[in-house]
Parts: structure tokens; C-alpha cells; sequence
């Protein structure tokens, strides 16, 4: 579940969905990792609970018709609203990030967990790429929004 709430969140289109699955599971990875005291690990889970409850938080509107009350007849309109960033752009991002990941995986026959610095190892250099792909996208799509306002 945690890799199918992974794909859906780097899917632009199904983010939401991924963040209603993904919060669940890091509710518990997160509760587990402070009642065994690994303040590391539950620094992270933490976080990336954080970030999921702010993402839902952040289609709010989405959620609004299920926690709407059943005696009142209401009308949902989500408008919408003109994205800040090239969506398509971000999408190819994720894409990218599964594929390298899940490549890497095929390749190896299994998932890199790596135990220190592992300079011989090709899957060593998987995990900065994929950390890297966000970070030049962000630095692509802010170049194409400066050239459009301009």
C-alpha cells in the first residue's frame, strides 16, 4: 500500500487519493517509531506525516461534500483555478522518479537499502537522482514561468 499511495502521489492528477492512503500508514509508522524511541526514523515520519496532512488539507475543497451534513441539500462548485506550476511538467517528474526507482529495483533484483557509503554499488547513486529530479524541475518550471511573464 505504501508504494501504491507513493505512485498515486507522484501522479499530479491522483495526489489526493495517494495522501488519503499514505496518511493511515504513516499515522502508524509514525506512533510506532516514538513509542520505540528511534527519534531519527520518527523525525522523518513525522514530517512526512506533516506533509500529507497538508496536502489534504490543501484540497479541502474536495473533501467538503463528505463531511457535509445529510439534512441540508448542498452545492459543491470547486472552481478552477489557474495552476502557478506547469502540472504536465510535474507529472513527467514523478513519472521519472518511478521509473528510475522501480528500474532500479528490476535491475537489482530487489530494493536498495543501503548500509553506508557504497561507492561500488550502482543503486548507491539512485537515491540522489531521484532526489535531484524535483529539484531540477522546480529550477525548469520557475525559468519557463519567469519567460512567460516576460
Amino acid at each position: 500500500m505504501q508504494l501504491v499511495a507513493a505512485v498515486l502521489l507522484c501522479t499530479q492528477r491522483f495526489a489526493t487519493l495517494g495522501a488519503s492512503i499514505a496518511l493511515p500508514i504513516l499515522t502508524a509508522i509514525t506512533a510506532f517509531c516514538w513509542s520505540t524511541y528511534v527519534p531519527v526514523t520518527a523525525t522523518v515520519a513525522t514530517l512526512m506525516w506533516l506533509g500529507t496532512v497538508g496536502l489534504l488539507v490543501w484540497d479541502v475543497a474536495k473533501w467538503r461534500g463528505i463531511f457535509a451534513r445529510d439534512d441540508r441539500p448542498t452545492t459543491i462548485q470547486i472552481e478552477p483555478v489557474s495552476a502557478p506550476i506547469d502540472m504536465r511538467l510535474w507529472s513527467w517528474c514523478g513519472v521519472a522518479i518511478i521509473v528510475l526507482y522501480a528500474g532500479s529495483a528490476l535491475i537489482r533484483g530487489g530494493v536498495y537499502r543501503p548500509r553506508g557509503i557504497e561507492l561500488g554499488e550502482p543503486a548507491f547513486y539512485v537515491l540522489p537522482a531521484v532526489l535531484l529530479l524535483p529539484i531540477i524541475t522546480l529550477v525548469i518550471d520557475q525559468r519557463r514561468s519567469r519567460t512567460r511573464r516576460s
